[in-house]
């Protein structure tokens, strides 16, 4: 067990992790994550795709083996390690759609697409109660200049309209939402109140 902080805090979850879709690193990865799947034993499933690595053929096989086996199980696909993309070279907006529409092409009807940097929104959490390196110190700064650009907020506010994220003062409280993991803690809130 766990204690979260931020949007789920008060909230009680049961998470099975499983391993993920690199099926060719490890075969026991795909027994692993196919049984979970397959058992059903839960309410909603979260897919963690890499956003430095979409639509790789594992990935692929993937997802059509969970859209032939969840049934109506509500998904929400979460796009992690956004903080990669070059936002002088790389429309991040874009690359979301392309992904919305492939995810559609694999049978997925309305997908929930959250693009979130899990390690932004970890060092967020760390900075309010723990004194970080200088490095984590400067990669976290470098996320709050980095996600004011990004724009991630907008997308959310326009696909996700009733999911409400209230502004902070300080920049690195104010990064749980421009990263998207607040956006992300509260749409899984939704799902507990039995929301759609």
């Amino acid at each position: 067990s766990t204690h979260y902080d931020g949007g789920l805090e008060k909230e009680r979850l049961i998470i099975n992790d499983s391993p993920g879709v690199n099926f060719s690193g490890d075969s026991e990865h795909k027994l692993i994550s196919d049984r979970l799947i397959k058992g059903r034993k839960y309410n909603l499933l979260i897919y963690v795709m890499n956003s430095t690595q979409l639509a790789t053929n594992d990935e692929d096989e993937h997802l059509e083996f969970v859209k032939s086996t969840i049934g109506r199980t509500p998904i929400i696909f979460i796009m992690n390690k956004i903080d990669s993309y070059n936002l002088e070279e790389e429309d991040v907006v874009a690359t979301i759609e392309r992904q919305v529409e492939y995810l559609k092409k694999k049978g997925f009807k309305k997908p929930i697409v959250c693009p979130m940097s899990a390690r932004a929104g970890y060092l967020a959490k760390q900075s309010a109660s723990t004194n970080l390196s200088r490095s984590e110190e400067r990669e976290l700064y470098n996320f709050v200049d980095k996600f004011e650009q990004m724009k991630l907020v907008d997308y959310y506010e326009e696909h996700f309209p009733k999911i409400v994220v209230e502004d902070k003062e300080r920049e690195e409280e104010q990064l749980l939402k421009t990263c998207g993991l607040a956006h992300v803690e509260q749409i899984i809130k939704e799902y507990i109140k039995g929301g759609k």
